[in-house]
């Protein structure tokens, strides 16, 4: 009964990942700020599933399953960075801080950003890419970083190229880089109190204005005057830091 099923067997084919130019190379190396161990990862994480409908290109292997492990990694040290660097907010406040973080909007954007875009393979319509493709491929380079790297040169990578440069720090409810937060993550590492009070309030219906202070350790290190207790809160708080030498580099 072999014969029967031989003309229907089907024939075995070989994923095939391309070939990166030297120029390509230099230019992940400048990205990642490393030399990869194994460049298919990267090749792989380039390439885009449009990339079978270019010539001889049939088998291609693309991004789509690194992408899925990229996003994965990508949560796990956003969410460890704010558990981290925000102890005063909540659950739901951690959460939708994380989801403003990496929304495609803003994967598009630090794609771009940092050069990846240009690198990124495929057939796409008059030669535009489209812009969710930029934050996938974003998602499947952190995926080749961990398989080629392991967790902690992906995590290294999340914060310094991406936190640390700030590239997060524009998006609208993230809130990384205020003192406050800077001021009371130094509080928690000395292991004295940080506390803020209201030294003055003025309430006319021309508009509020509130004088906060923050001490810590008990000593009054700063001052501030604003139109709401939060926003004083903040002037204090930079205050305070500039008077403890505390700079944005702790808060990475």
């Amino acid at each position: 009964m072999n014969w029967f099923w031989l003309p229907f067997r089907r024939r075995s084919t070989t994923n095939s990942i391309p070939e990166l130019s030297a120029e390509n190379k230099s230019r992940l190396i400048e990205i990642l700020g490393f030399k990869p161990r194994n460049f298919c990862y990267y090749a792989q994480a380039i390439t885009h599933s449009s990339a079978i409908y270019m010539k001889g290109s049939e088998h291609i292997v693309h991004n789509e399953r690194l992408e899925y492990l990229g996003d994965s990694v990508l949560d796990l040290v956003m969410a460890e960075y704010l558990y981290e660097h925000h102890p005063e907010k909540m659950e739901g406040e951690l959460t939708r801080m994380r989801s403003a973080m990496v929304n495609r909007g803003t994967l598009n954007r630090i794609a771009d950003q940092i050069g990846l875009s240009n690198l990124i393979i495929g057939k796409f319509n008059f030669n535009r890419l489209p812009e969710d493709v930029k934050g996938n491929a974003l998602e499947a380079l952190l995926g080749a970083i961990f398989l080629d790297k392991g967790f902690s040169k992906t995590r290294k990578f999340i914060r310094k190229k991406l936190i640390k440069a700030q590239v997060f720090g524009s998006v609208p409810g993230s809130e990384l880089f205020d003192y406050k937060s800077a001021l009371l993550i130094h509080c928690q590492r000395e292991r004295v109190l940080m506390t803020f009070e209201l030294l003055e309030e003025h309430l006319s219906p021309q508009g509020n204005e509130y004088t906060m202070g923050v001490r810590v350790d008990g000593n009054l290190l700063g001052k501030g005057r604003a139109t709401s207790k939060k926003k004083a809160q903040q002037m204090a708080a930079k205050m305070a830091c500039r008077h403890l030498c505390i700079t944005s580099d702790l808060a990475v």
